[in-house]
């Protein structure tokens, strides 16, 4: 009695190794056509854990007792996934996929030039910089040398109006400046800057007016990137 004991509770340990065994599915992927799908997914549902098949659409994977009631999942890109309950697997697996088309959104891919940066620049000046008339301060500072000595030495600091009021007559305000002139060589010199050279900066407001950035100007002009 004790030997029959024995043999039976080895029969039922053998039994219980028997299902708790990892199984091996093995099979091949292919479309409607038979073609192999190379690189198709082949994972469990649950946590996308799995391999892929090779170039001949054939694949092997070692499914634990743990997951023996989940489903594995095939999936290849264009194609509908499919899934199969492991239960379910007997034998060798043929996987047929079918095509699933997919509508993808148009993408546009431009190149970058200098001629387009510079007109998108132009374009977003009302986004990127005040539109509405502001102050802001203006330094400028002139000298004219005649042998390595100083005939005209001049500094200003003053508040400039911005804005496009074409009533606007005095964009200036003086805050302070200083000078020094040298009458006896000044004679016959000619001072090409005033003031009003500041505005000539002032692209921002005064773009209609630069040979360069207005309308006409980037007609003839090319701007390339480097």
């Amino acid at each position: 009695m004790k030997y029959a004991l024995l043999i039976l509770t080895l029969m039922v340990g053998f039994a219980s190794a028997q299902n708790n065994s990892p199984i091996i599915v093995n099979g091949k992927v292919t479309d409607q056509n038979g073609e192999p799908l190379p690189y198709a997914n082949v994972s469990f549902a649950d946590n996308r854990r799995g391999t892929v098949c090779n170039n001949g659409g054939e694949f092997k994977i070692l499914i634990p007792s743990k997951y023996q009631d989940d489903f594995l999942s095939f999936s290849f890109i264009g194609f509908e996934s499919v899934k199969v309950k492991i239960k379910d697997i007997t034998g060798h697996m043929h996987v047929r996929l079918k095509e699933c088309a997919l509508s993808l959104k148009e993408a546009v891919v431009t190149s970058y030039s200098g001629d387009f940066l510079v007109k998108e620049a132009i374009e977003k000046i009302p986004d990127n910089y005040l539109s509405n008339p502001y102050i802001s301060k203006g330094f400028y500072r002139v000298s004219t040398n005649k042998s390595e000595e100083y005939v005209h030495l001049s500094e200003a600091v003053f508040d400039i109006y911005h804005g496009t009021e074409a009533s606007f007559k005095k964009p200036f305000k003086l805050d302070k400046m200083r000078a020094i002139k040298d009458e006896s060589e000044a004679h016959g010199v000619t001072i090409g800057q005033s003031p009003r050279t500041i505005l000539a900066q002032d692209i921002i407001n005064g773009i209609e007016n630069s040979e360069l950035l207005n309308k006409k100007g980037l007609k003839n002009h090319e701007f390339i990137l480097e």
